[in-house]
């Protein structure tokens, strides 16, 4: 099937590629590679040759064998590992306790500070290290230029050990710490930017200013760079957390955060609705803190680093050109707020088209949303559906990314053997013409893995990458990312390779 492919006539290529993460609960990141596949996926895994010698439709990069796998790195404290965030918390918070001048601390203490910090290095649930060997083929030269970069950071990093006095080395053991210990936000956009700019020098987010640029820095006392403002800070402790403890949430909480989410709904929510509590920074608060003191830490701090919140979590990375006047970041319900939003990116992409990247909400146990007119998430995941279809009918596109919906099957195979999550919702996307059954009749496997260490859940297929087009007269979809140790993502990726009329 794949030597059928025509070449495209102005470069050759007869694919692109899609890649979908699931990364910290809240980032997506949908990737665009010239080389010929669309990926939509949350994990890790073997990017494997999908059909010989024929899938090299148009030159090195359409090479779609090899290791594409490790998207993260050694960056596996995915969406568990909270231990980690825990610990960095406490040093910051000892470091947030500390005045400038305590110079006299014990040399034992400066002394785990430094193992602290060669560990995070190690395992960094903020930073996504990535390893361009197993992440993409045809990189290996660029990987030995980029162990090469990195001995010789090592090597200023002793100088400076040597030139910098104790005072120094406290500094930036703070630096260090407010870097390592705030997965999500702005700084770890940055930083995944700065890391792929020689493969995907495209992007663009929900924070980007514009393609390929992220909103310049701006300084007010810190507070601009931050998820939460003072006053939404002062608000939540002085109007939010007394009615959760009136209310009896706050011991909910400890029980269950989702059950303790649906008490603030249910009996803060005019409290939520009417004091300057962002959206953003509700869900900031949400996915990012157990306590007061995470809460100041993880969502602001008035001497920050980026520390702003990526509001739906997708970010786009594109190996070829963003059309400007045609690349947006949209709330599926822009003027009233979730607890946890969710919204898509639109882009025209070269010799491509439109490509849609989205993340529907997830089916929780308990309803916590106060600002919808939506008694389930069922209701709210299909409103999203329905609101894709609208702004997208009559285009032809592909849409891609975790819908956090899927049918029931049964089979003897247990990866294959998939129970049902919101089945009415994969029944409305097939009514809207997507092709929902490709990747199930193809692969089947599931995508969220009741066996993967950082879940513990049913074996589902949710994440995919669906064609609303004719442009295109094949396509094969497979599971990727899936077999990385450790588990980068609680969802595994899905890849769908394309080939054009």
């Amino acid at each position: 099937m794949y030597s059928e492919c025509r070449r495209w006539p102005t470069t050759g290529n007869a694919e692109r590629t899609l890649l979908t993460l699931w990364l910290e609960k809240t980032l997506m990141y949908c990737v665009f590679k010239s080389s010929g596949q669309l990926y939509n996926g949350d994990g890790g895994g073997d990017d494997n040759d999908v059909g010989g010698d024929d899938n090299d439709v148009g030159g090195d990069d359409n090479d779609v064998g090899g290791d594409d796998n490790d998207v993260g790195g050694d960056d596996n404290d995915v969406d568990g590992d909270d231990d980690d965030d825990d610990d960095d918390d406490d040093d910051d918070d000892d470091d947030d306790d500390d005045d400038d001048d305590d110079d006299d601390d014990d040399d034992d203490d400066d002394d785990d500070d430094d193992d602290d910090d060669d560990d995070d290095d190690d395992d960094l649930p903020g930073k996504i290290k990535v390893h361009k060997s197993t992440c993409f083929p045809n990189d290996e030269d660029d990987e030995e230029e980029e162990e090469e970069d990195e001995g010789d950071d090592d090597d200023d990093d002793d100088d400076d050990d040597d030139d910098d006095d104790d005072d120094d080395d406290d500094d930036d053991d703070d630096d260090d710490d407010d870097d390592d210990d705030l997965p999500g936000f702005e700084d770890d956009m940055r930083y995944l930017i700065e890391h792929l700019k020689s493969i995907y020098p495209h992007h663009y987010s929900g924070l980007h200013k514009d393609i390929d640029k992220l909103e310049d820095d701006t300084w007010s006392w810190g507070i601009a760079r931050s998820a939460c403002s003072v006053g939404e800070l002062f608000s939540f402790i002085t109007r939010l957390l007394p009615c959760a403890y009136q209310k009896g949430c706050l011991s909910v909480f400890s029980n269950s955060s989702e059950a303790g989410l649906a008490c603030l709904a249910q009996h803060c929510g005019d409290v939520l609705r009417h004091e300057a509590i962002d959206a953003t920074c509700l869900t900031c608060l949400v996915i990012s803190s157990t306590s007061l003191s995470d809460a100041q830490n993880r969502c602001w701090r008035v001497w920050g680093s980026d520390l702003r919140l990526n509001p739906t979590g997708l970010l786009l990375l594109s190996k070829t050109e963003l059309s400007p006047d045609q690349t947006l970041h949209s709330l599926y319900f822009p003027g009233q707020d979730m607890t946890l939003q969710r919204g898509y990116i639109q882009t025209e992409v070269k010799e491509i088209g439109t490509v849609v990247c989205t993340h529907l909400t997830a089916i929780f146990e308990h309803f916590f949303e106060y600002d919808l007119p939506y008694k389930s998430y069922e209701e709210i995941m299909q409103a999203q559906i329905n609101i894709t279809h609208q702004r997208l009918q009559g285009t032809s596109h592909v849409l891609a990314g975790d819908f956090n919906t899927g049918i029931e099957v049964t089979s003897q195979d247990p990866e294959t053997d998939l129970q049902a999550e919101a089945p009415h919702s994969h029944q409305l996307l097939r009514h809207y013409g997507y092709d929902v059954d490709t990747y199930l009749e193809q692969d089947g496997r599931c995508t969220y893995f009741k066996n993967n260490s950082l879940v513990s859940g049913k074996n589902q297929a949710l994440d995919d990458v669906l064609l609303m087009t004719n442009d295109f007269n094949s396509v094969t979809k497979q599971r990727v990312l899936d077999q990385t140790d450790p588990i980068l993502s609680d969802h595994y990726g899905v890849r769908a390779t394309l080939c054009k009329n």
